[in-house]
């Protein structure tokens, strides 16, 4: 548990640190070349460090001891705080939506610079570097923040690709793109953190159980010697390591409940070598002829 939080915070404060340099040198050059696109994204990048900070309070939080008031753990909060990332990213894509719609439907000129050209390809880089980098530590350690991270950046990055292609056009063609590439970028945006969001909240709300979950804790009650059926097998997740399982177990007649508990003893170790800390409520009955 230490070292899955302990991963998630390193790569979160990777992430602060690259993309405020991107939001610096980005906003330099959207106000030097009077890009909104490229504004936007400087402000799409400092969102991003806003989330990664929430991203480091969310895995400090979740490695506080369970206690009387919250008996399974701050698990849930990496999801309240992935979710809270998602509003973010929706209100800020809002707010370069409108900003790109006036740009349309305005006379402006496109400052070209090769320091620009430089920027936007560094950014794209970047993006790529920061995305793999998550997605390999979400897949470690099984965050769901760090892995919408993760898609966040890879998003960014081709937005940065196409930003890129349409500050070429203008540079060549003289082709007026900013305000259409603005609100490509801005919706984007807003999909991304809508996509999260709905992602996040199921979680969060408690939506169906893991099947996958479910289907490994049946195969180990069912793989002893006394339990012969298994009803009513309910998993609740509070967070990654943290479950709670409940069930009703059905007993041969001629076996001995005493002799049931030593072998569940064995099993929940087992299942806490695959699963982390859970916590396994079991009931039992005989089974009627």
């Amino acid at each position: 548990m230490q070292d899955r939080e302990n991963k998630g915070i390193k790569i979160s404060i990777f992430g602060i640190i690259i993309n405020i340099i991107l939001f610096v040198v980005k906003l330099m050059a959207g106000l030097f070349s009077n890009s909104t696109a490229i504004i936007g994204e400087a402000f799409n990048n400092l969102l991003d460090s806003v989330a990664f900070i929430i991203s480091i309070l969310g895995f400090k939080i979740t490695k506080k001891p369970n206690n009387h008031y919250y008996p399974f753990g701050y698990g849930r909060v990496e999801y309240i705080s992935g979710f809270v990332i998602s509003i973010l990213t929706i209100l800020v894509g809002v707010e370069l939506v409108k900003a790109s719609y006036v740009k349309i439907f305005s006379d402006y000129t496109i400052i070209h610079s090769k320091s620009v050209l430089l920027v936007l390809g560094a950014s794209i880089i970047a993006k790529l570097i920061i995305g793999l980098y998550s997605s390999k530590t979400a897949k470690q350690i099984e965050s769901l923040t760090l892995k919408a991270l993760a898609e966040d950046s890879f998003s960014d990055m081709m937005i940065s690709c196409a930003t890129l292609v349409s500050y070429l056009l203008s540079y060549y063609y003289n082709l007026k793109l900013d305000g259409y590439m603005g609100m490509i970028v801005a919706l984007i945006i807003v999909y991304s953190g809508m996509k999260t969001m709905l992602e996040i909240s199921k979680p969060l709300i408690g939506g169906r159980d893991d099947v996958k979950v479910n289907s490994r804790i049946r195969d180990l009650l069912l793989s002893g010697n006394h339990i012969v059926e298994v009803h009513d097998l309910q998993v609740h997740s509070y967070g990654k390591s943290r479950i709670y399982c409940s069930a009703c177990a059905i007993l041969d007649k001629d076996m001995k409940i005493s002799e049931t508990e030593v072998e569940l003893d064995q099993l929940q170790k087992q299942l806490e070598l695959e699963f982390g800390n859970i916590d396994m409520q079991i009931g039992f009955r005989y089974r009627s002829e």
